[in-house]
């Protein structure tokens, strides 16, 4: 995982041999090449045609970029949207026999041989594999969260979305757990948490 971050610092620099206002003095430049401080190396100075030192524009540098590298991941958030207009019906009931399949590859990874291929098992439930040379592709994720949004954003000021014989038809693009009743969730956050050593969360999931 690549994660890039943005530092501000400024720093104002002058020409040496200058005023505080960036102005020449008088005095000349008797090494155009360059000055070096202690271990240092010298940076050429712009010089006019008399020998002296040249005004330089102050630069102002604000931006640090750096990239933090992290292989390790045991926590996952999962977030599902989906559209639940009519004619995705039966693109709904493929999503609903897929995500077992999903969350399976999360909690059990499969076991790769020292050139990276599959070795067509999956890690035991302690993460290690069958096989002595093989080593899971990842560690199995122990912390989920899974939440549902749903495509329903509201009738804008029309009645379509009212309540009907109990039922809620508006989402408001919210946690479908948190809109509808009868559905259960983490300490009734919305979401799903799934947590089997019951260290992760509090209480545990």
């Amino acid at each position: 995982m690549g994660l890039l971050c943005l530092g501000c610092s400024g720093s104002t620099h002058r020409a040496p041999n200058s005023t505080p206002d960036g102005t020449p003095d008088t005095v000349t430049d008797d090494n155009p090449q360059g000055r070096a401080g202690s271990g240092g190396v010298g940076a050429a100075h712009p010089t006019t045609s008399n020998g002296g030192v040249s005004a330089a524009h102050p630069t102002t540098s604000n931006v640090f970029v750096d990239q933090i590298v992290s292989s390790v991941v045991d926590k996952v958030d999962v977030l599902f949207m989906i559209d639940n207009s009519p004619s995705m019906a039966d693109k709904q009931e493929l999503l609903k026999a897929s995500v077992p399949l999903l969350l399976a590859r999360l909690l059990s990874p499969f076991c790769v041989s020292s050139d990276g291929k599959p070795t067509g098992s999956t890690v035991r439930a302690d993460g290690t594999c069958q096989a002595a040379d093989a080593t899971p592709e990842f560690a199995p994720i122990g912390d989920i969260h899974i939440g549902i949004v749903s495509s329903s954003l509201g009738a804008h000021g029309g009645s379509i979305c009212s309540t009907q014989a109990g039922r809620e038809f508006d989402d408001r693009a919210h946690l479908i757990g948190t809109q509808r009743t009868g559905l259960s969730s983490w300490q009734d956050s919305g979401f799903l948490a799934w947590d089997p050593a019951g260290s992760r969360n509090v209480p545990p999931g």
